[in-house]
């Protein structure tokens, strides 16, 4: 039951007050952060820095560590996701780091069944 008021929480537009219960789950969500309603299936940890921006309709699934450092930005449309069988393999498996100032724009999938590491001011352009 908890993890399904999670997932609702994740969908709500965002807010202050997203942000609020998202912490209440146990995430690390400063409260400048700016996240739209995406779908959040099985995600263990989310630490979002200040000033980040998740925009709206994104899908993250499976993953064990999603962490967007100060001034992050994700565009719409990308589907972040990793096959949990690999995490019994590693205890960092599974993982999305983005930098400060990191980028991904818009409709893209990227498989983080390994890590997947953004350093600080870099990003991911063009489509899929």
């Amino acid at each position: 039951m908890k993890k399904k008021i999670e997932m609702l929480v994740w969908l709500l537009p965002g807010s202050p007050l997203k942000n609020k219960l998202l912490r209440m789950f146990g995430h690390d969500i400063a409260p400048s952060a700016r996240i739209g309603p995406v779908l959040a299936l099985n995600v263990g940890r989310a630490v979002i820095g200040q000033g980040t921006t998740i925009a709206a309709l994104n899908i993250f699934r499976s993953l064990r560590l999603l962490k967007m450092g100060d001034g992050a930005t994700m565009g719409s449309l990308n589907t972040i996701s990793a096959h949990p069988a690999y995490q019994a393999l590693h205890a960092d498996v599974g993982s999305l780091i983005m930098g400060d100032g990191a980028i991904i724009t818009s409709r893209h999938n990227v498989d983080c069944s390994g890590i997947v590491r953004i350093g600080d001011m870099s990003g991911i352009a063009g489509q899929r």
